[in-house]
């Protein structure tokens, strides 16, 4: 089935890029996922569910790499036009889980402070927290601030996303994201990127 393959690519390459990590071997990966998700498509789409006993398991054992499947599995979603019970989204986190043990990756679990600076009134900066939240499993919101209140700031975080250029603060040098007040694609892999070297 092309369009699974095709799912499944877009599924590890997305996790990769939202773990900030690489495979060695993506493909091996992508033909294990594949053989997982062939008889889950059927299942799913035919409404026979299987009890995941080790779910509880890897949403506490492993909450980064089930929160990054979360968020990739609406490409397999989209494909059997329905969304897929956790106990799925914990089978397929298996998977990512185990090849990251397999390579020897590890996710980074630090917690990132993120101040966001936005011009664009209440309702678009509420906006923009909802989406960067979303984006980032391991940011934590130390606020909104208009252009005026970021001036009389003391700066106590790791980042910061913003909607205007922002002038310098002086030492310690807080990196600056400059993005649109709503996230486009290119937003989210650019702020992605970016964040990972922070």
């Amino acid at each position: 089935m092309q369009e699974l393959l095709q799912v499944v690519e877009k599924m590890v390459s997305d996790f990769q890029l939202y773990a900030a990590i690489e495979f060695q071997e993506p493909q091996q990966l992508i033909q294990n996922l594949l053989l997982h998700l062939k008889p889950a498509y059927y299942r799913i789409k035919y409404g026979i569910e299987i009890e995941n006993a080790l779910r509880d398991s890897v949403i506490q054992n492993y909450p980064e790499v089930f929160h990054l499947t979360k968020k990739v599995v609406h490409h397999f979603e989209d494909l059997i036009g329905q969304s897929i019970a956790e106990s799925e989204v914990a089978f397929i986190a298996m998977h990512f889980s185990g090849w990251l043990r397999k390579e020897g990756l590890m996710l980074e679990q630090t917690v990132k402070r993120m101040l966001i600076v936005c011009t664009n009134g209440l309702g678009t900066s509420r906006l923009l927290e909802s989406q960067l939240e979303g984006l980032f499993s391991d940011i934590q919101t130390t606020g909104v601030a208009s252009l005026r209140e970021y001036e009389k700031m003391d700066l106590d975080v790791d980042f910061i996303v913003s909607t205007i250029a922002l002038e310098d603060k002086g030492v310690p040098v807080v990196p600056v994201f400059v993005i649109n007040p709503v996230l486009n694609n290119e937003d989210k892999e650019q702020l992605l990127i970016k964040k990972s070297s922070c």
